[in-house]
Order: C-alpha cells, then sequence, then structure tokens
C-alpha cells in the first residue's frame, strides 16, 4: 500500500509541475503559440503577466526537481 501511496504522489508532483512549466513557458517564452497579440502579446518585463510566468516556470521547475 505505501509503494502504491508514493507512486501517486510522484505522478501528481510531475503533473503539476509540467502545467506550471508551460503555463510559464507560455507568458514568459511564447511557447505553445504565446499569448495573441490582441491580449497584449509579450508581457513587458514587471508586468503582473511577467511576474505570473516566472513564478509558474521557476516555481514548477522547483516542483519537478
Amino acid at each position: 500500500m505505501n509503494k502504491a501511496k508514493e507512486v501517486a504522489w510522484l505522478l501528481l508532483r510531475l503533473a503539476s509541475a509540467f502545467m506550471f512549466i508551460q503555463g510559464g513557458g507560455m507568458k514568459l517564452f511564447d511557447w505553445f503559440g504565446g499569448i495573441p497579440a490582441e491580449y497584449g502579446g509579450h508581457p513587458a518585463m514587471g508586468s503582473m503577466t511577467w511576474v505570473a510566468g516566472v513564478l509558474e516556470f521557476y516555481g514548477g521547475s522547483l516542483i519537478l526537481i
């Protein structure tokens, strides 16, 4: 039973890390099409969208580690 619990935690951590990295990469690096131009395009450094992208990308990387 304990082994199944460890595997479940690992899969949950991996899935959430990749979802955070994907969202942050979209905002910061224009992955997966980025933010469309009609919504402002690439965010300016220091804006709330940029800060959210930094937190998502690097936070997701730390969750992955």
